[in-house]
């Protein structure tokens, strides 16, 4: 991955989603490592982020049952990965359920759900 790559990815964790993970936390950034463990759901890209964080990018037609999915299989990897959080990003365009996706209550803190204008998702 390239310089440009990881300030993409390292602004879109801290301005877009506001993590506020330390610096050198950024500098294992692993894309898609996990992708496969979400093939039968609408989530398109994976960002591991340090060995603390993982963001689920979505940017296919996604509703609220999908949304749960992808959570618990977010919260299984977390807890088998020893990662400190999960943030499940939404693309504007893909959102599809009532309301806004990020008022779902996981019932876990380190379970996150962002709606994000698609202007702002970070392209690769």
């Amino acid at each position: 991955m390239d310089t440009t790559q990881r300030h993409l990815i390292e602004s879109f964790a801290r301005d877009t989603l506001g993590c506020g993970c330390p610096a050198e936390v950024f500098d294992r950034i692993e894309l898609d490592r996990f992708l496969g463990a979400f093939d039968s759901l609408p989530v398109t890209g994976t960002i591991a982020i340090g060995g603390r964080l993982l963001v689920l990018l979505c940017t296919q037609r996604v509703d609220v049952a999908s949304v749960l999915r992808i959570l618990d299989r977010g919260r299984q990897i977390r807890d088998r990965e020893g990662l400190n959080r999960v943030r499940c990003v939404v693309a504007r365009s893909a959102w599809v359920g009532e309301g806004e996706p990020q008022s779902i209550d996981t019932g876990d803190e380190r379970l996150h759900v962002h709606l994000v204008d698609d202007a702002r998702l970070p392209s690769f």
